[in-house]
């Protein structure tokens, strides 16, 4: 899906069509309570129908360096330098009365002070980041369709002004549902402020792309922001959806809930996926491998999933720390098409860290 597909309503064009109702609207009762069109509460005047009651969020398209990490996280900072941002969405179903809508997956990702993404390996990206999961994350909406994200504010890159990927999807299964895209924006001067006064902000390079020249921009999506650029900054902001599933139709995909590496309780275990490439040989073989880094003696055991049933299985013994591919050989009458790859890593204390990551089981050939 692209910005220019589905776009909906702006905000200015939402509450244009609220006003264009007018009172003729019929609506039985009087005195209702509605939500107006920036999503404040106000009593309404007797006979005005509650018209267009939400605004419906711009799509836009999902950019190259979106990666299905299914990290399970609030907090997606990974380590990285930068200035404090807590973030706040609310997701709202446009179709239901702008109720809140619970049960939804909502991605964040975005990149570094340097402007870097991780687990990306195009040099364009300012390095190979493979294997690194910082500044990404997913969380559920609640009941109230909220989800909140501790990360840091983005840097910029060339050909982009400053902003944040947010993807909101709902699974069946392994199923995706519902996939919306778009992107968030902070104010021009917020910005400059940022890149102007704080350290790991610091490039050789300048800056070309501004709000006002960047083509995916769209200022009703700028995120409201409170705070300064000493202790950080904190925002919310309203994404309104059509088309949703039924609440409670949907069922949540695998995701993983990661460990702290840097946790000192010994009940870490300081383990990540450094890879995961899939082959098809002529000879109709299939594989997954897995690359599996390990920061101490551990043994690990490599599952491939798909709704409940399992693929393919690698098991090791314990091994030294470094980097171990583990190859999950797939079956002859297994289906190409989607999957889940869960590594459980065992330490010599007993403690397990799960490792996930959807993959696509290729077809086989010859």
């Amino acid at each position: 899906m692209n910005e220019e597909s589905k776009k909906g309503l702006t905000r200015r064009q939402a509450l244009t069509a609220a006003g264009s109702l007018g009172a003729g609207a019929a609506l039985a009762g009087s005195g209702v309570i509605g939500k107006l069109g920036d999503g404040v509460e106000g009593d309404l005047a007797p006979g005005v129908a509650e018209a267009a009651s939400c605004v419906l969020t711009p799509s836009m398209t999902e950019g190259p360096y979106f990666v299905d990490e299914l990290l399970n996280r609030s907090d997606i900072t990974g380590g990285q330098s930068g200035l404090p941002l807590e973030l706040t969405i609310n997701v709202y179903n446009a179709d239901d009365s702008c109720d809140a809508y619970s049960g939804a997956i909502v991605d964040i990702w975005h990149c570094n002070a340097q402007g870097s993404y991780s687990d990306i390996s195009n040099a364009g990206n300012g390095g190979n980041t493979s294997g690194q999961t910082w500044l990404r994350g997913l969380q559920e909406t609640d009941s109230n369709g909220q989800v909140k994200f501790t990360t840091i504010f983005p840097g910029w890159y060339s050909g982009r002004t400053i902003h944040i990927h947010l993807k909101v999807r709902t699974f069946d299964g392994d199923t995706t549902t519902y996939n919306f895209n778009t992107q968030l924006f902070f104010s021009e001067s917020i910005n400059n402020q940022v890149l102007n006064n704080v350290a790991a902000y610091s490039r050789s390079g300048t800056r070309n792309t501004t709000n006002s020249n960047d083509n995916i921009f769209d200022a009703d999506m700028i995120v409201p922001l409170t705070g300064n650029i000493t202790n950080g900054y904190s925002g919310s902001i309203d994404i309104g959806l059509q088309d949703l599933p039924d609440e409670g139709s949907t069922t949540d995909p695998d995701t993983t809930t990661p460990d702290d590496d840097d946790n000192s309780s010994d009940s870490s275990v300081a383990a990540s996926l450094a890879g995961v490439r899939t082959v098809s040989r002529n000879n109709g073989s299939r594989a997954v491998i897995a690359t599996v880094k390990t920061r101490e003696k551990a043994k690990i055991d490599a599952r491939l999933m798909r709704g409940g049933k399992l693929l393919a299985r690698k098991r090791t013994g314990f091994l030294s720390k470094g980097r171990h591919p583990a190859t999950l050989r797939v079956g002859r009458r297994v289906a190409s098409g989607s999957a889940v790859l869960r590594v459980i890593v065992t330490d010599k204390s007993g403690n397990k860290k799960t490792l996930q990551r959807r993959v696509h089981v290729p077809r086989r050939k010859g």
